[in-house]
């Protein structure tokens, strides 16, 4: 029916200093920081780190945009992602440090996060490409991000390194002209 539109699964909010203690406890080990954020923050993940990187990315010269996301029926916080290369020159951004409260995964949350951080670069910011690099063993990761438009477009063989062993990753974009998927 044209004219009813559907409420938002998720909001995107910008995340904020006093969002750390939350975004802190979800990611747990080594492990886990070294998948959601590489070698960005060191282990283990501290809350002031996380301070500091609200405060940087609220400043929209750095051009990142790093958003909470909240569930519009219960008002909790359920998840953080971040959106790079959001500056006026810019055609593209990568998505990058997704991640679901513990307590909310494996409940489909992650695929309407993708998918309202991609609708955003391309609604509302105007961008051309959306792209995401996933290490090739996070099956999970990669099967979201297909659901969602994405397309294989190469592989960084031994990417990053990580408790003496080397990882490799895949880069999957999607166009603007490609969404929303099929």
């Amino acid at each position: 029916m044209r004219g009813i539109s559907a409420a938002p699964a998720v909001l995107l909010e910008p995340f904020a200093p006093a969002d750390a203690p939350r975004l802190a406890g979800w990611v747990r080990s080594p492990e886990e920081l070294f998948a959601w954020a590489g070698a960005r923050f060191p282990a283990p993940l501290s809350e002031d780190d996380l301070r500091s990187h609200a405060v940087r990315a609220a400043d929209p010269a750095c051009g990142i945009r790093a958003l909470r996301v909240v569930d519009p029926a219960s008002g909790e916080v359920v998840g953080h992602l971040e959106l790079t290369g959001l500056l006026p020159e810019q055609t593209s951004s990568t998505l990058r440090r997704v991640v679901v409260a513990p307590e909310r995964r494996r409940l489909g949350l992650g695929t309407e996060m993708v998918r309202a951080a991609v609708e955003l670069a391309f609604g509302n910011v105007g961008l051309h490409r959306v792209e995401v690099r996933v290490f090739d063993d996070n099956h999970a990761a990669l099967a979201l991000y297909r659901r969602c438009g994405f397309t294989i477009e190469g592989r960084l063989r031994e990417y990053r390194r990580l408790g003496g062993r080397f990882r490799s990753a895949y880069v999957l974009g999607v166009l603007s002209s490609e969404w929303p998927p099929a």
